[in-house]
């Protein structure tokens, strides 16, 4: 069996399990030249991790990505709106990962991250959410690198949330309930 885990941020991941060995991709970016724009997302590149996944043989049973959950617009104190506008643009990146998916045939449910997170986060002490997902796949996967590159020095949370929607994928596979 084969699933993946995608955490569709720009500092997010793709993890895929398979003979019980997680293979983790870091979110494909092109970077921008400082003061020449964004970051963008490299789509050939994610399109062809995809299509190799699928040349390995083995079919990709299900793919769990993260759902976007809008917030309600606040303005900061200088008139700059965050959340609406920002929310929007991530349940678009969110869509487009299902329609890639989609056009390549490959089974795919979004998920909210309360819900996956209610789950893979059980009995995991503290209140930040994204200490708690190194935490949680540190525990479930000892030995498993989660920083971002050699070069990093910490954990990165969205490797751990990647590699948690991953197993959460399987165990939904596996008959698993999703309310624990």
């Amino acid at each position: 069996m084969k699933v993946v885990g995608i955490d569709p941020g720009k500092k997010g991941a793709i993890v895929a399990l398979y003979d019980s060995k997680p293979h983790i991709t870091p979110m494909p970016i092109i970077r921008a030249r400082p003061g020449e724009g964004r970051d963008e997302y490299d789509i050939a590149a994610i399109v062809a991790l995809f299509r190799d996944q699928l040349e390995m043989g083995d079919p990709i049973d299900l793919v769990m990505v993260e759902k976007a959950q809008p917030l309600p617009p606040i303005r900061t104190s200088d008139g700059v709106e965050l959340g609406g506008s920002l929310a929007n643009f991530n349940r678009g990146v969110q869509s487009g990962f299902v329609w890639l998916l989609a056009a390549l045939e490959i089974p795919c449910q979004p998920v909210p991250a309360r819900t996956w997170q209610k789950i893979m986060l059980a009995g995991t002490p503290g209140a930040d959410t994204k200490q708690r997902s190194i935490l949680a796949a540190g525990r479930l996967f000892p030995g498993v690198d989660l920083k971002r590159s050699a070069r990093s020095r910490k954990s990165d949370d969205g490797i751990a949330d990647a590699l948690l929607l991953a197993e959460y994928a399987r165990r939904i596979k596996n008959g698993g309930s999703r309310n624990g």
